[in-house]
């Protein structure tokens, strides 16, 4: 790990599983489940290209609780091609070993959640995540408990 970022290996096969995902997402056409199921396999694939084993089990985990926020994301063509191209600069950055660069596109990646998140709960990123935020003080609801309470639909598509 360096700067707060796995290391992901950039084998062949690696880096064509990563390119089929991305291919994937390309041609879900904004269809939701399919959309959502390319998203999760390329975290996945990414996951298991660090050989880690508990990188991978935790991102199983991870992923089965962030599932309605990940189904938040697409609301048009638009958000297809955002991830999309986040996705890319991922591999960019894996295949070329520029560690620094998937780092910034890492926190690029999860400011999109946060966006996504704090407009679902009619907040803005800087009252959410803000710098500068003053942490509250428990007892205070975690953001994957405001995940489980979301409404039925949004779980359902999620299973």
């Amino acid at each position: 790990m360096t700067d707060g970022v796995p290391r992901v290996s950039s084998s062949t096969v690696d880096i064509e599983e990563l390119q089929r995902t991305i291919r994937l997402l390309r041609e879900s056409g904004g269809e939701r489940q399919r959309f959502t199921r390319g998203d999760a396999m390329f975290h996945q694939s990414l996951a298991q290209a660090t050989r880690n084993r508990l990188l991978v089990e935790t991102m199983r985990s991870v992923a089965r609780q962030l599932a309605p926020l990940r189904d938040m994301l697409l609301r048009d063509a638009t958000d297809v091609d955002r991830m999309v191209d986040v996705h890319t600069r991922q591999l960019h950055a894996i295949r070329n070993r520029e560690h620094v660069d998937l780092g910034v596109v890492i926190d690029e990646h999860f400011r999109m959640l946060e966006d996504r998140f704090a407009e679902w709960l009619g907040q803005t990123w800087n009252a959410l995540f803000g710098y500068g935020r003053l942490r509250p003080a428990p007892p205070f609801e975690p953001a994957w408990q405001k995940l489980a309470r979301l409404p039925g639909d949004y779980r359902a598509r999620a299973g």
